[in-house]
């Protein structure tokens, strides 16, 4: 018999905001953001791979796991700061505080991958893979954040 994943982690549906206390968030986010730190180097390997051989990259190859990975992120950051906006208390804004950095780290990991971004260009400019128009937008809003992100910086510019 499985446990049920922790209210923080279900990562669909409403939120149970009840069941989330600060020590929750300090114990869930930390693993969170190690799952989806490995998800997303995965991710990056197998793009990695593909990019550098014959075949060609697809859509769901690259943006389903890609969307999978953001929504977690979103929906269990999103009720940590839901729950921090309207019962706001001294030990939530610590637990809070204390993940913020580590969520804004993957997150710009995230946005600044060298190797996603290759991949998004090449989804981009594939003939042979025609995206429709919403697929298109998807892509070129993608890249568009990934460019305000510095992906196209480097050393000390990204550093700044």
């Amino acid at each position: 018999m499985t446990t049920p994943a922790s209210p923080l982690l279900r990562g669909e549906g409403l939120p149970e905001f009840r069941s989330i206390s600060p020590e929750l968030v300090s114990q869930d986010i930390p693993v969170l953001l190690e799952q989806l730190d490995g998800a997303f180097s995965d991710l990056e390997q197998e793009l990695q791979s593909a990019l550098a051989g014959p075949s060609r990259l697809s859509w769901d190859a690259v943006m389903q796991p890609l969307q999978a990975i953001g929504e977690r992120l979103r929906w269990s950051w999103g009720v940590v700061s839901h729950l921090n906006g309207v019962c706001n208390s001294p030990e939530l804004r610590d637990a809070h505080a204390a993940q913020q950095p580590d969520v804004v780290r993957l997150s710009n990991r995230l946005g600044q991958s060298q190797i996603l971004h290759r991949a998004l260009m090449a989804l981009q400019s594939d003939p042979s893979e025609p995206l429709n128009p919403t697929q298109e937008r998807i892509l070129k809003s993608e890249l568009l954040s990934m460019q305000q992100r510095g992906v196209g910086l480097s050393g000390d510019e990204k550093a700044a």
